[in-house]
């Protein structure tokens, strides 16, 4: 990919930067945080700063900020910013990571910001990685999957969640295989409780360019 379509396109999936890889079209309601995006991507690629904000829609991250509660349990596969910014909100969470590099340096951060008392923090292998066994159905009140091996993530995380609770799923304007497979576990879950789900189209902080998340509710 040539400058001038890295510029306007950001990678080979997407139309443009305004696009998710589905090809919808951001609305106002993100465009309005693209000013935000811009600035958090250049002072990364010029500073390698990064804010402690979720890497999602900032629609989403407005709308998680709304639900959690203090006492809440949240469950995080693939960790990095949100994992701290969880861990300010949450009673207890458990982050599960796959890159050892990552985990070294969101380790540090817990450490330096004194959140570890309250937060699992797991480096994992493939093997092990989607593994919940430790935990009861309807043990979380909130379920994120990002990361490696979201469909299997995704399938054995939806009944670890509270009826009445939530799972978001980041990137899921992806279409891959493993994507298509996270969907279906998903919306499958969403179907069998009846529950509800909101799509978030818009700018993720320190990125710029459109993805899109999806909240559901287990009613």
């Amino acid at each position: 990919m040539n400058l001038v379509r890295y510029l306007i396109k950001a990678d080979p999936y997407r139309r443009t930067r305004l696009h998710d890889q589905r090809h919808n079209l951001v609305g106002l309601d993100g465009l309005a945080y693209a000013p935000a995006a811009l600035w958090w991507t250049v002072l990364r690629h010029l500073s390698g700063y990064r804010p402690a904000l979720p890497w999602i829609p900032y629609q989403a991250i407005r709308a998680l900020d709304r639900l959690i509660r203090e006492d809440w349990k949240v469950l995080e596969f693939g960790s990095g910013m949100s994992t701290v910014w969880l861990a300010r909100r949450c009673g207890f969470l458990h982050s599960i990571e796959s890159d050892a590099d990552w985990f070294a340096k969101v380790s540090a951060l817990l450490a330096r910001h004194n959140l570890t008392s309250h937060v699992r923090y797991e480096l994992r292998d493939a093997g092990a990685y989607s593994e919940l066994s430790d935990y009861p159905d309807g043990f979380f009140d909130l379920c994120i999957v990002d990361g490696a091996q979201r469909a299997q993530c995704m399938t054995r995380s939806v009944s670890k969640v509270t009826l009445g609770g939530y799972v978001y799923w980041d990137n899921s304007d992806n279409t891959d295989a493993d994507a298509q497979g996270a969907e279906k576990a998903l919306l499958d879950a969403v179907r069998a409780h009846r529950g509800d789900v909101t799509h978030f189209l818009g700018f993720p902080p320190s990125t710029f360019h459109v993805c899109q998340g999806l909240l559901a509710r287990l009613a």
